[in-house]
């Protein structure tokens, strides 16, 4: 993997993990499902201007913004209000790491080289440790954990389906992210009127605050345009056993967001957890056969 777009993989991964930061301030004024809606309901209005990739096809859109955009929210969002700690659920989701190279496993024929597997396990330990950090004490609702689980496969069937479609879909530009954002806002406003009801919904819009707006603009501009883009132009160029694992530090840089922003408590096993995922993506991530030849040189 270029060392180009290794960075840039690393890069989104701390914007998603400072997104977990945002998102609390944003679900202070805001129903978690109608959140989701007005994320999506902004992140698709560049489709006036932008055309859709002529190479992405209605089928793959539609399952992606099932998928990857409206599932993995709605059910993260449902695991939430069922109990499920904040910290917990961002380190639960990347489940949807393994999930993604199973499925590109089985379905494309991928094959995990030795030190895919190694780096894999040595980062999976790592986030076992930052989980085994989280909610400590706590007693964790089956169906928030079920819920999460959802979220983290729905998102998972996503990232299969554009690694599938390949490069050329488009889902790797932000016409294609804008055009998938068109799937979720209808359906998650109809889960917003059932679940949350047009009262709450109401008082949240009429009294919206313009730190809510910020953070609002921050998933849309940040986490949803650049993240997405971004997530699916590795994915599409790369095997899913190299692009997923960046996943694993959204955790990492959540955690270390919460600490700087919000004050929250960064313990060493925490840390060590961290350090783990860093080196399993080093395992992953590095030429080990060309550095060895070099070495022996």
């Amino acid at each position: 993997m270029r060392w180009q777009h290794v960075a840039l993989g690393v890069l989104i991964t701390a914007i998603w993990g400072f997104n977990f930061v945002v998102l609390k301030v944003a679900l202070v004024g805001v129903p978690p499902i109608l959140l989701t809606a007005i994320r999506f309901i902004f992140s698709c209005l560049p489709v006036l201007f932008l055309s859709r990739p002529k190479d992405m096809r209605w089928r793959d859109l539609i399952i992606v913004g099932l998928t990857s955009f409206l599932g993995q929210y709605v059910f993260l969002f449902v695991a939430m209000a069922q109990g499920m700690p904040a910290g917990l659920s961002s380190v639960t989701l990347q489940l949807q790491v393994f999930v993604t190279i199973l499925l590109s496993i089985v379905f494309l024929g991928e094959r995990p080289k030795l030190q895919q597997y190694l780096g894999g396990a040595v980062a999976l330990a790592g986030l076992g440790t930052i989980a085994s950090t989280v909610g400590a004490g706590s007693s964790i609702p089956i169906l928030a954990m079920m819920f999460i689980v959802l979220s983290a496969c729905t998102w998972a069937y996503g990232n299969f389906m554009v690694r599938q479609a390949g490069p050329d879909a488009g889902f790797g530009t932000l016409a294609g992210v804008c055009w998938v954002s068109l799937v979720p806002p209808i359906p998650a406003l109809a889960i917003a009127l059932a679940v949350e009801g047009p009262d709450r919904i109401t008082t949240a819009i009429t009294h919206i605050q313009p730190i809510t707006i910020a953070a609002i603009a921050y998933t849309v501009v940040f986490s949803t345009w650049a993240g997405f883009a971004v997530w699916g132009y590795l994915l599409s160029r790369y095997p899913a056993g190299k692009a997923a694992p960046f996943a694993l530090l959204v955790p990492v840089f959540g955690g270390l967001s919460s600490y700087l922003v919000l004050g929250e408590t960064l313990s060493p096993l925490r840390l060590v957890g961290s350090l783990m995922i860093f080196a399993g993506l080093g395992i992953i991530l590095l030429p080990w056969n060309r550095m060895l030849r070099q070495f022996q040189a």
